[in-house]
């Protein structure tokens, strides 16, 4: 999700507004936050600091309204699932794999708004490495052919096994 006031970053600070029993949720990245709130910080109470950072936020989507071209009012939907694309960019998820092809202009302009300097998804990395794992497996299969060469009383072999396990 982007920051509501830059829509450049990513967003980390999430904040509820209530107004007349209505919640209203505002996204903001940190340096947003930052700047803000160390300009209200001089001018005043913690209320009014947060009055201004909302405010920025509602400041500038009234621009945005007026800022809107017929192509932006286009409409978007999925066949599938029935995804909008304002659904998808107010909440950043997508509702079924045809998604990505109805909304993969949008999901590109996302990806190159934000500052992320290589948006490919890396993965968690596994605790052992493949090579690891693999010489586990052998040495268990390598302890498995020294037992029952010993219990065949094949010295010879359990001593070559033992050796090659050695090596390992």
């Amino acid at each position: 999700m982007l920051c509501q006031r830059c829509k450049k970053r990513p967003a980390s600070v999430h904040m509820a507004e209530y107004i007349n029993g209505q919640q209203r949720e505002v996204h903001f990245c940190e340096k947003c936050v930052q700047e803000t709130l160390s300009e209200a910080l001089n001018q005043g109470s913690l209320s009014e600091m947060m009055g201004k950072l909302i405010g920025s936020v509602s400041q500038s989507d009234g621009e945005d309204e007026q800022n809107k071209t017929p192509e932006a009012e286009k409409t978007y939907e999925c066949p599938v699932c029935g995804e909008t694309y304002s659904g998808f960019f107010k909440n950043t998820l997508l509702g079924c794999p045809e998604d990505y092809f109805v909304f993969n202009n949008s999901i590109n302009d996302v990806l190159s708004n934000s500052e992320i300097e290589n948006p490919v998804h890396s993965g968690k990395l596994p605790s052992k490495s493949l090579e690891d794992t693999v010489n586990e497996n052998i040495r268990q299969t390598l302890n498995i052919r020294i037992e029952k060469a010993l219990e065949n009383e094949d010295y010879e072999s359990a001593a070559q096994i033992r050796d090659r396990l050695r090596s390992l």
